[in-house]
């Protein structure tokens, strides 16, 4: 349990700084775009971001699966992910631009320029992200807190000079993605040259097929979360006005940044339930339980605080997104402790029960939202939400148990060491605080842990 508090306690401090970092890229937007421009910029990432999926396959999990339990090497890790990818994007490419030849009232809410810069910014979005989960299958956590820093940093800058500095609106915030995704991919290029010699070797057919059949099994489950996250952003973009989709995508946001802790453990546990023969299932079900507990007084937090939090952050404008955060902040809740249970499921070679799971939680949402949304807006668009994510995670409950064989009561009641790992992490990760709050302008010790 020592290697996981240690890498947790690393990815968890990074993740803080990230989504400082990402909360201030993302206020910029709301500031500088209004709620009009800000449900622009949401249209086209979403509509990006679901033909990245679709067209993807699993290829990103499948990579670090397939580097983690050492089927792979680095090299043909790198190379299979890059050209299975590079498939897929061109396919969601050259579709995305033939969906944008029918008139659906989706693609009246943007410019058919910003639309055209989203679909271009798919396989920078998912080199990028790849290329990242790949430094953590070979265990290399300090490293991919700093190369995720830095793009996010480099998002950040340019976001302020290409959408306020040289004014360039909803277009000017996706070349500021396209930038820092591209010098993203490079520098972790040069990390992976650098530390494990990396070259292009000659794909195979049977590598190719392999991650294929991996990621094909997880497949609709990666799909189904991200649509079940973006499912009210795509609906309101049907049926709703530009600032209606403004206004729910900064609530969904802001309960999805507080996903921070589970999604620090997903990093941590995947590559190491990969490598192990049970799947570090007692640790997955200690996350699930810590989860629970912290996610519960953040988001409790929050809610309270949430009226002046979003009116600072992303201006008064937004003040219509309270309501709606409030009630998805008791999905975000149950989803956030059974989402952990993952990492378990994909190591152990059950990504179909992710799948599963995560496929009926977006039907019933999407029925849900159907009989909501004519009735109750945007209140209705989020309980739907909170409903659907209610049932995805009882199914991967379910999943977790059957194939832990572990009972309610060891996975869910807390004793002794889930203490002493707090404590335990606390003492770490305040400790790497403090680290990094007396490095005045170093680069601090960049060897991995």
């Amino acid at each position: 349990m020592a290697s996981v508090t240690r890498d947790f306690s690393i990815t968890f401090v990074s993740k803080i700084l990230l989504l400082g970092i990402g909360i201030g890229t993302q206020s910029c937007l709301a500031w500088f775009l209004g709620p009009g421009g800000r449900g622009s910029f949401a249209i086209c990432f979403t509509y990006a971001t679901i033909l990245r999926l679709i067209f993807a396959v699993g290829c990103d999990i499948a990579g670090v699966y397939f580097v983690s339990s050492k089927r792979f090497t680095i090299s043909e890790g790198i190379v299979h992910a890059f050209v299975y990818g590079g498939i897929g994007s061109i396919l969601a490419i050259v579709t995305g631009l033939v969906l944008m030849q029918f008139h659906f009232s989706f693609f009246a809410k943007a410019e058919p320029l910003t639309f055209y810069l989203a679909l271009a910014s798919i396989p920078v979005h998912l080199f990028s992200y790849l290329l990242l989960l790949l430094v953590t299958a070979v265990h290399r956590f300090m490293w991919y807190a700093i190369l995720s820093l830095w793009q996010a940093t480099l998002t950040f800058l340019f976001t302020l000079l290409f959408v306020k500095l040289l004014g360039g609106g909803v277009n000017g915030a996706f070349l500021a993605i396209l930038l820092s995704g591209l010098t993203a991919v490079l520098s972790t290029l040069v990390f992976f040259r650098w530390r494990y010699a990396w070259r292009w070797v000659r794909p195979t057919w049977q590598g190719l097929a392999a991650m294929f059949r991996y990621g094909a099994r997880y497949y609709v489950g990666k799909v189904s979360n991200e649509v079940n996250f973006r499912l009210g952003t795509v609906i309101l973009g049907l049926f709703a006005t530009k600032e209606e989709v403004g206004w729910y995508d900064v609530a969904s946001l802001m309960a999805v940044h507080t996903m921070i802790i589970p999604d620090t453990l997903i990093t941590v546990m995947i590559p190491k339930a990969s490598s192990d023969v049970e799947g570090k299932k007692v640790q997955v079900a200690q996350s699930s339980r810590f989860t629970f507990l912290t996610c519960g007084m953040l988001l409790l937090f929050l809610a309270l605080i949430a009226r002046p939090v979003i009116t600072v952050l992303f201006s008064p404008e937004f003040e219509k997104a309270v309501i709606i955060f409030r009630i998805l902040a008791v999905g975000t809740l149950v989803r956030s402790t059974c989402k952990v249970f993952v990492p378990y499921l994909l190591g152990t070679d059950h990504p179909g029960m992710v799948s599963l799971s995560v496929a009926t939680g977006v039907l019933v949402n999407l029925g849900m939202m159907m009989l909501l949304l004519p009735r109750y807006g945007m209140e209705g668009v989020a309980v739907s939400m909170v409903i659907g994510y209610v049932v995805s995670s009882l199914l991967l409950t379910l999943g977790f148990l059957h194939y832990s064989q572990m009972s309610l009561r060891q996975t869910w009641l807390y004793n002794h060491s889930d203490w002493r790992t707090v404590r335990s992490i606390v003492r770490r990760v305040r400790g790497s605080l403090r680290r990094a709050a007396g490095n005045k302008g170093g680069t601090g010790d960049l060897r991995s842990p």
